[in-house]
């Protein structure tokens, strides 16, 4: 597992949008990649992956209710998540982006690529989840019921505090109260279907896809992330190891890889 000899951790840029400031960063100069986190996570984790793709603008965005974004810039609903961000691509200028996600992250990249329609140059997925309920999330009752939870005024607040230790004992060690909060707050409302539909769409129209998973990966099973590769009628980019944030653990050979993507790419 190879990684750059440091990160990139640019200034955050502030985006006036019609709810509120969004926290986003900007950097490099190419064809524009929008990069949308898992969740909980932030624009923070592709800070390793940044620095592996040269001539690249890449956009990190922070998801409403995560890093700097307040909540209130959109509800949980995949329709509200996709308009914050082409919000985020209209006040960038950013009219066909590359879409890059990671985790939980795809299944809202597959609807704004949907929603994007021709604009859409590409989906780059990695370690993707959201088109079946991966093992976290596979009683989908209690999943729901801790959602609704989690967006009662006066509850919501207890919910995000006994969430916090198990997303840590999983992996995600920065997650905050309110952003584990906010992720059984999406995942509660997530519509499977409606994203493996999405998912098949893009693969008919044959977007350009690629697909990178670990097949020892502790979130995320592999059939989960397969499912994403047949949808997109792609071969997964798989590595034996590197767990499930292959954005750092593989930073080099996935930023080698979405580079010559890129390369092969209809120009915009």
């Amino acid at each position: 597992m190879t990684w750059p000899a440091r990160p990139s951790d640019p200034p955050i840029r502030r985006l006036d949008l019609p709810h509120g400031p969004a926290a986003v960063t900007d950097e490099g100069t190419g064809p524009a990649v929008l990069a949308i986190h898992g969740l909980p996570g932030s624009r923070f984790d592709f800070r390793w992956l940044a620095p592996a793709l040269p001539g690249v603008r890449l956009v990190r965005v922070d998801l409403p209710g995560f890093g700097q974004t307040p909540a209130s810039l959109a509800g949980p609903a995949i329709d509200e998540q996709t308009a914050y961000l082409k919000e985020v691509l209209d006040a960038l200028g950013v009219v066909r982006p590359v879409i890059l996600a990671h985790s939980f992250g795809a299944g809202i990249a597959a609807h704004l690529a949907h929603d994007l329609g021709p604009l859409a140059r590409g989906l780059a997925v990695l370690a993707p989840a959201g088109l079946v309920p991966h093992s976290l999330l596979r009683y989908r009752r209690v999943v729901r019921a801790i959602g609704r939870a989690a967006r009662t005024p006066g509850l919501g607040w207890t919910v995000g505090h006994m969430l916090v230790p198990p997303y840590r004992a999983v992996g995600f060690r920065h997650a905050s109260a309110a952003e584990a909060r906010r992720t059984f707050s999406v995942v509660g409302a997530w519509d499977y279907a409606s994203t493996r539909h999405v998912a098949s769409a893009l693969g008919a129209r044959k977007l350009p896809g690629l697909v990178a998973m670990a097949q020892d990966d502790p979130i995320v099973e592999p059939p989960c992330m397969q499912a994403w590769a047949h949808a997109l009628g792609v071969r997964p980019l798989t590595f034996p190891t590197g767990g499930h944030t292959l954005q750092k653990t593989r930073a080099s050979e996935i930023g080698g890889a979405l580079c010559a993507w890129l390369d092969g790419l209809p120009p915009p």
